[in-house]
């Protein structure tokens, strides 16, 4: 039939207007030059880069080595408004069994999530609070009046915060912000000093940097890992004053961190090396955070700031001859992460013992990290203070083997 104006035109994609009417390919072209990039769909889609898809953790496992770890938050807005209490879901000791507490949400009957509840009953008696983000925002944080902290800290007259987790589509929205100043403010009405928290750049963990981001300072930092944290064998610079890839240097002549180097001119110090056996800018693990409360930043410089126990080297000597899980159940991964300890030495015929942390005194008492929690110790020297996978478990105990 008749009708106004032209036909639409088919084409291989489908109806569009003629081509004396589209837009000139010129302007076109400067259109789309000055709209911000979209990323593509086969990327969005695309598996993370790394091992093949056979070798790969199971989610499960991959979820355990990201747990007490703030996820990447890259561009969150910092300045959002605190969540109010109709945002936040109260977890409490009458409501945790049917809420949960975040963790292991569709493991319910598993060990671990029962070992958690378990914990959860006397921490609540202790002050421990949970305060989750409700649905379909995903993300927690776990914090506990300090000298009941479930840490290797001293931190009393602080919040010390377990856990600050936020995940998935619920990343870059503020919430991670909004959960610590919903802490920052409990603090605050106690009438405590502030918040502290522990933090390292490996796994399990939250980043330093997202805690200095939200206006935490660092007050003390502790040791480099062992044979998992690749840091420098001490015993040998103890033994020979030698840095450790001295060899590399003398065969090429380039020192190593080669663009410290250059930048400062100075090179680490043998002489402070082999009366100390400590090799100069060794990166530590740990970082003890803070924040005060408005009130106490005037008088903070006054007052004692929290501090780690300390004492990490003599602890994991105690642990004696083979490999040591040290546990509790403050975290429902454990579970599985001690099932993994024990099924690798026992592969490898390495004598095996567990031993759970029942108490905060004990775990002062025993902990060889900052994290407190857990910890895999073999021979004396501390392993890993989070989940290892068996292929990861199997080549440092093969190592210690052939030592």
């Amino acid at each position: 039939g008749g009708g106004g104006g032209p036909r639409p035109t088919k084409t291989n994609q489908g109806t569009r207007e003629p081509l004396a009417e589209r837009e000139p390919h010129s302007r076109r072209a400067a259109r789309r030059a000055r709209a911000p990039p979209q990323a593509s769909r086969s990327q969005s889609a695309s598996p993370p880069a790394g091992e093949p898809l056979a070798e790969r953790e199971p989610p499960s496992r991959r979820a355990a080595r990201r747990a007490f770890d703030i996820a990447e938050t890259h561009g969150e807005n910092t300045s959002m408004n605190p969540l109010d209490a109709s945002q936040l879901i109260q977890v409490t000791a009458d409501n945790v069994s049917k809420t949960g507490f975040f963790c292991y949400m569709s493991k319910k009957k598993s060990e671990g999530y029962q070992r958690k509840l378990q914990w959860l009953e006397a921490r609540f008696a202790e002050g421990l609070r949970i305060k989750m983000l409700q649905l379909p925002e995903r993300g927690f944080i776990e914090y506990i009046p300090g000298e009941h902290a479930w840490r290797a800290v001293h931190a009393d007259g602080y919040l010390f915060i377990h856990c600050l987790w936020v995940v998935g589509k619920s990343k870059g929205k503020g919430h991670a912000a909004a959960l610590l100043e919903s802490c920052m403010q409990d603090a605050e009405r106690m009438g405590l000093r502030g918040v502290a928290m522990v933090c390292s750049e490996k796994v399990w963990m939250c980043s330093r940097r997202i805690l200095e981001k939200h206006g935490f300072t660092c007050v003390d930092t502790a040791q480099e890992l062992g044979r998992t944290g690749q840091a420098p064998n001490r015993q040998k610079v103890e033994e020979t004053g030698q840095v450790p890839n001295r060899q590399k240097v003398e065969e090429t002549g380039q020192v190593p961190n080669r663009q410290k180097v250059e930048e400062t001119g100075q090179v680490p110090n043998r002489q402070k090396v082999e009366e100390t056996g400590q090799v100069p800018n060794r990166q530590k693990v740990f970082s003890l955070m803070v924040k005060h409360t408005p009130e106490a930043q005037s008088a903070a410089s006054a007052l004692p700031l929290p501090r780690f126990a300390g004492g990490w080297e003599e602890k994991a000597r105690l642990c004696g001859e083979g490999l040591t899980v040290l546990r509790s159940e403050q975290c429902p991964y454990i579970v599985d992460a001690t099932q993994t300890a024990v099924d690798t030495a026992a592969k490898l015929g390495v004598r095996c013992q567990v031993v759970d942390l029942q108490s905060r005194d004990e775990l002062m008492q025993r902990s060889p990290s900052p994290y407190g929690v857990f910890g895999l110790v073999h021979n004396g020297e501390l392993l890993s203070y989070h989940y290892l996978l068996e292929k990861e478990l199997l080549p440092l105990l093969s190592q210690a083997r052939e030592l």
